[in-house]
């Protein structure tokens, strides 16, 4: 494996492709993850001596998340610091508001590869209203991988000036450990957060979760609706469908909205069915859907809660699914 990476790495054409460095990443990542010494000490040499600072960025990235599935984290891999300079330049670029976007978001990813004294402080800041929506993204992003308090706090301090696609975001990152949940489930309590944050598997993944304290308080706030009220809803707007629709309008609901769950024409994340494929269904079965979503789920789109060894919690569809590795 060692032996491919510096083949590919050697080549110059290779790394500048997309595909390229799409190869290299799941490679780097293969290695973290088998986490055999010689191997990761090659890596590392390799990372300090790459002229690239966005592909050095993206492929260290990669190689803290094997790590981090091995058990094992980049800071102690490289203990004898040859990666310090690399992490000096990736703080610099990720505060740099004049540096190109794209290289900002791959520093941010980087640093999520070192401690949260390193770098816990500057991506906290880099959550600030006046930073680009990517930048404030990845931020979030980021800082899922400590389990510092300071992280639950800095999202959930900064919760009102979110745009619906961080608020998502932000809910994940907060669903992921127990401890976040509480904090979240306190702050919908006391309407610091609305209950709508939550999509209705969220709040069932609140009600049947592993802490015994947070799902009891969870069933109790979220007390479910009577079917007979959801369907006085539905009936309620049914006139609805007779108006004379606006895609314009309708397609910023659906990227403030729908978005990450439900693709359409290429766009969106294919957590719900393809927006495409619900056209054939006529508008009373879309408005029932879209009012009472729980009422009928197709087997390939039931969500899945996934409880690690490290106390994470990850609510999502499962993919694949082998021996050894779940996606």
């Amino acid at each position: 494996t060692r032996e491919i990476l510096a083949a590919m790495a050697g080549d110059s054409a290779f790394c500048g492709a997309e595909t390229g460095q799409i190869f290299l990443r799941q490679l780097v990542g293969v290695i973290g993850a088998q986490n055999r010494a010689t191997d990761v000490e090659a890596i590392i040499d390799h990372l300090a001596r790459q002229a690239d600072p966005a592909l050095a960025f993206s492929l260290a990235g990669a190689l803290a998340e094997g790590l981090q599935r091995a058990g094992s984290s980049l800071t102690r891999a490289d203990a004898s610091g040859k990666l310090k300079a690399l992490s000096a330049k990736a703080a610099e670029l990720a505060r740099d508001e004049r540096a190109k976007e794209s290289l900002r978001v791959a520093s941010i990813r980087w640093l999520g590869g070192t401690s949260f004294d390193q770098a816990g402080e500057l991506l906290l800041a880099l959550l600030d209203p006046a930073q680009p929506q990517p930048v404030r993204a990845v931020a979030i992003a980021t800082l899922a991988r400590f389990s510092q308090p300071k992280v639950t706090e800095g999202l959930l301090r900064l919760w009102d000036t979110y745009t619906p696609r961080l608020r998502d975001e932000a809910v994940a990152v907060l669903l992921s450990r127990s401890e976040r949940a509480v904090a979240l489930l306190t702050a919908i309590e006391a309407g610091k957060v609305p209950r709508s944050a939550l999509s209705s598997t969220q709040i069932d993944l609140l009600r049947n979760h592993g802490t015994a304290e947070l799902r009891q308080r969870a069933i109790q706030f979220f007390a479910k609706q009577p079917a007979g009220e959801r369907q006085a809803v539905i009936d309620a707007l049914l006139p609805a469908l007779q108006l004379q629709g606006d895609a314009t309008r309708g397609r910023a609901i659906y990227v403030e909205r729908c978005f990450s769950c439900h693709r359409l024409a290429g766009q969106g994340y294919a957590l719900g069915p393809d927006l495409e494929t619900v056209r054939n269904a006529g508008k009373e079965k879309t408005l029932l859907n879209i009012l009472d979503p729980n009422r009928e789920v197709a087997p390939n789109y039931v969500s899945y809660l996934v409880e690690t060894k490290s106390d994470e919690s990850w609510l999502g569809l499962i993919v694949n699914e082998t021996p050894t590795s779940l996606t």
